[in-house]
């Protein structure tokens, strides 16, 4: 096999796999950035409900017990 024929089928191999991975990928950080933010992602809608966040206050969970 030739270099430029190697070279075509790496090419077309390299976009083959962009094609199939980079939508995967981007799906991810979008879930992800979501989460981060402290959002709900909503998967039937693909849509990140940013309003699902409990009110900020103060986390008396780890305070010890009075008394």
């Amino acid at each position: 096999m030739s270099r430029s024929a190697r070279l075509l089928v790496f090419a077309v191999v390299a976009i083959a796999a962009a094609w199939l991975v980079v939508p995967r990928v981007l799906a991810f950080l979008a879930v992800d950035s979501c989460l981060d933010y402290g959002g709900r992602y909503d998967y039937e809608r693909r849509r990140c409900d940013r309003g699902a966040r409990e009110a900020p206050g103060r986390d008396t969970t780890r305070l010890p017990e009075r008394g």
